[in-house]
């Protein structure tokens, strides 16, 4: 009877055991997660801080004439698009009167047809 008594005791301090690791395990990692999340949040704060420490007067300045060539790019690019749009209409017009005689030449050919066609309806 003295060994159950003593294997019993020896598996309630084994589960005594685990569960107090596992509370401690628990524990640490809540306030692991506190701790990285603060220092996370520092962190960030300071990056933004350094970052506009570092966005200087000399760093802003070149920024803005970058940008100014950058619209004058645009537009030159926006004017070269608009001539390209004039030169397809001019030659949208060239290619209309190139084909007009062939469209008059098909015309009068199918207006002689119907005209043959509503003098045949009229007689009969």
């Amino acid at each position: 009877m003295d060994q159950v008594r003593k294997s019993i005791n020896r598996m309630g301090s084994v589960t005594d055991g685990i569960a107090k690791s596992f509370y401690d395990t628990t524990e640490l990692l809540k306030f692991e997660k506190q701790y990285l999340l603060d220092t996370s949040k520092e962190e960030v704060s300071d990056l933004k801080v350094k970052d506009k420490k570092d966005k200087t007067k000399w760093t802003q300045s070149m920024r803005d004439f970058r940008r100014t060539f950058r619209k004058k790019k645009r537009a030159r690019l926006e004017d070269e698009a608009e001539k390209g749009v004039e030169e397809g209409k001019e030659e949208g017009r060239k290619a209309v009167k190139k084909e007009a005689p062939k469209m008059g030449m098909l015309g009068r050919f199918l207006s002689g047809i119907f005209r043959i066609f509503k003098y045949f309806i009229i007689l009969n």
